[in-house]
């Protein structure tokens, strides 16, 4: 029996990519007959939907309307998807032949998995490093090398969602990053859990739509990550883990500082003060979300990765060490307490 699958893939000026990846999708060994192929076009201006037409016959275009960025388009793919199980994927990502299969048949077999996403490949090809993705404990989004068979979100640009739990999967206003983190954030607190897959790797070319270290990447991960925060944890939780905020905060101040990059840091603490600017319509989000909980912090604390930062330097492992400490202390309390 193989369910019907959507698989959604959200394109913004991504003609130069497209080809590479439908062609791992539409090589894809599960049945043809059980899957659809979904492109929701932002308004695309380098003629990917005439790109689309003339190669990908049977590929149904969506046109947006608007540069709704990948949590909106994720969201206008999803309505349209018709399958049981929603493959989200970035336009940047390249599978191999198995992947469906494999996905689908761990979902088919794990009725508690709401998300599962495989293992992310960075580099030309599928015999780089393996890294899970994972948040940290100030919600920043982390590759996690470890061998873990779970994590706090799945990688939204190749995941599989359990389309029946979610009427949509993103909050639209994230536009761009941590819109997975949301996903994950949701399933675990809902009682459901989200499942890494080391048999299905996807090899990801990496921020090719909007690119590394732009303003654009600094202000909605951090704007994205401090809602996340504001909207998922309990208030306790919040003021424990602040000071880990603040310094991660004062940290990339001095960053940027050192970099001479005023733009990102004006970048950076705009987006800080958009969520305290919009206080009322987070904690509208918030009590929405709130309402759907089933687990408690400390399941969520338990999932994410330890470290904060990378290992590449002396000073990022002393803080590294210093923080997984604290951390393990805010765990410790929250424990005691039942929160």
């Amino acid at each position: 029996m193989n369910p019907a699958v959507s698989v959604v893939i959200v394109n913004y000026n991504g003609k130069a990519w497209l080809k590479k990846c439908l062609g791992s999708i539409t090589n894809q060994d599960y049945p043809k007959e059980k899957f659809e192929i979904i492109v929701v076009d932002n308004q695309s201006k380098d003629d990917s939907i005439g790109f689309l037409k003339g190669n990908f016959p049977s590929v149904k275009i969506v046109e947006s309307g608007g540069n709704l960025g990948y949590a909106g388009g994720g969201n206008v793919g999803y309505s349209e998807a018709k399958g049981d199980y929603v493959a989200l994927m970035a336009n940047d990502m390249i599978f191999k032949a198995d992947w469906l299969r494999t996905t689908v048949d761990f979902m088919e077999k794990n009725e508690r998995t709401a998300v599962a996403s495989g293992v992310l490949i960075t580099g030309e090809d599928f015999s780089g490093r393996r890294d899970a993705v994972n948040l940290s404990p100030v919600f920043t989004g982390r590759e996690d090398a470890r061998e873990i068979t779970e994590s706090i979100m799945p990688w939204g640009g190749a995941c599989i969602i359990r389309k029946k739990l979610f009427d949509l999967p993103f909050d639209s206003e994230h536009f761009c990053y941590c819109e997975d983190a949301y996903l994950g954030l949701n399933s675990w607190l809902r009682g459901y859990d989200v499942k890494v897959l080391k048999d299905a790797p996807a090899l990801h070319m990496g921020s090719v739509t909007i690119g590394f270290m732009s303003p654009m990447q600094v202000y909605w991960n951090e704007r994205n990550r401090l809602t996340n925060a504001l909207v998922f944890l309990k208030p306790l939780t919040l003021i424990l883990l602040s000071p880990l905020y603040i310094f991660d905060v004062f940290l990339k101040t001095l960053y940027f500082t050192a970099r001479l990059k005023p733009e990102l840091l004006a970048t950076m603490y705009s987006a800080v003060l958009w969520n305290f600017y919009h206080i009322i319509k987070v904690l509208g989000k918030r009590k929405r979300i709130q309402e759907g909980r089933v687990a408690k912090d400390t399941i969520i604390l338990s999932k994410l990765c330890t470290e904060m930062y990378g290992n590449n330097s002396l000073l990022k492992r002393s803080l590294n060490l210093v923080f997984s400490a604290y951390y393990r202390l805010i765990k410790g309390i929250l424990a005691a307490l039942g929160v």
